[in-house]
Formats: C-alpha cells, sequence, structure tokens
C-alpha cells in the first residue's frame, strides 16, 4: 500500500521492482566422491513491487511501523541497505546489505556473504565456500573453496541477493542505493 513512504520523516522507506520470476532452490550436498547439486523446488516471487529500508536516513522512530496495515514496519522486516560498506560493517547486529554494481555484501539472519559479479558469471561467498556460477544455470555452479565443516552450500541466497541487486540498481528507478551505486540520476 506504500503508506510508510510518505511518513517516514527522513524518507528511509522506498520501492524497487524486482524482476518477476520465480527463484529455483539450489543446494549443493558434499560426498565422498565430490558435490552434488540438486534443485529442490521454486520460490514464486509474487510482488513484483517492494519496500525497502536505507539504514543511513532511518532513526527507527517507529512511524512507518504505526502506519502499516500489516504487522510490522520496513526498518524491521524489509531489505535494509548501507550506503557504505564501513557502515554495513558498523551494524553487524542488523541484517542488511551494502550494493555497488558489481558486487553486494549481505547478512541474513546474521550470516554474512558477498555476491561479485563478472559478467555473466558471478561468485558467491559465505562462511566457509566459495562458489562461482552463472544466474541462469546456477545447478552448474563450481564449488571452488569449502572447508572441512560446510556439508552443504544453499546457492538460492545468491539468486536472491542478485535479484535484489538488479532490482534497487533499476535505472528506471531513483533510490537511495542507485544513487549512490550510479545507476540512477
Amino acid at each position: 500500500c506504500d503508506k510508510c513512504v510518505p511518513v517516514c520523516p527522513n524518507d528511509a522507506n522506498f520501492t524497487f521492482t524486482p524482476a518477476a520470476k520465480s527463484l529455483p532452490i539450489v543446494k549443493a550436498v558434499r560426498t565422498e566422491t565430490g558435490w552434488i547439486w540438486r534443485e529442490d523446488g521454486v520460490i514464486p516471487i509474487t510482488q513484483k513491487h517492494q519496500i525497502a529500508n536505507f539504514a543511513d536516513f532511518c532513526n527507527e522512530c517507529g512511524n512507518c511501523d504505526i502506519f502499516c496495515p500489516e504487522d510490522g514496519g520496513p526498518y524491521v522486516l524489509k531489505p535494509r541497505f548501507f550506503g557504505s560498506e564501513a557502515d554495513w560493517r558498523r551494524f553487524a547486529g542488523h541484517d542488511g546489505f551494502f550494493v555497488r554494481r558489481d558486487a553486494m555484501l549481505g547478512r541474513i539472519d546474521g550470516r554474512t556473504y558477498r555476491l561479485a559479479v563478472a559478467g555473466v558469471e558471478q561468485e558467491f561467498e559465505g562462511d566457509g565456500f566459495r562458489v562461482r556460477f552463472a544466474p541462469d544455470r546456477p545447478e552448474a555452479a563450481s564449488v571452488l573453496a569449502a572447508a572441512d565443516g560446510v556439508a552443504d552450500i544453499d546457492l538460492t541466497v545468491a539468486l536472491l541477493m542478485d535479484l535484489i541487486r538488479r532490482g534497487v540498481l533499476d535505472p528506471g528507478r531513483v533510490n537511495p542505493v542507485g544513487v549512490l551505486a550510479g545507476t540512477t540520476p
């Protein structure tokens, strides 16, 4: 309903539109002979219009939460974006993202991830692993490194991060993330 966007006194809430599609749930499982990739269904992306929060502007006053007809305002439940890598690191207790054109740092449920984009290939790394893949063929990903204790790798997180990255960097939409990354005027 976007009620939270105009009621924010600091303009911290904004909208973005990720490409509507279904994301495959792609996981790798370590076996004695190597890694086996499998697809465990799909995540349908049914809501094209998304709301996000720019953490650098948000003072967590709760005004958006008061006006939200749902349970939980954007500063609590929606993707949170930081304006610099330093801010993303400084607020390690908050899940969220720092986005550049060619890379993205993410913290989801307290776990940190890095997604680097180079042409048609991407590198994704998290706690104890690093993989390379093409977004249109995630089941063909290559495990570049994995610590001994890593038994499985969920590539779905990388696909979701890339969907969000592309949505906030859309040159046809103005938001603080796109402006800082230089994709919007």
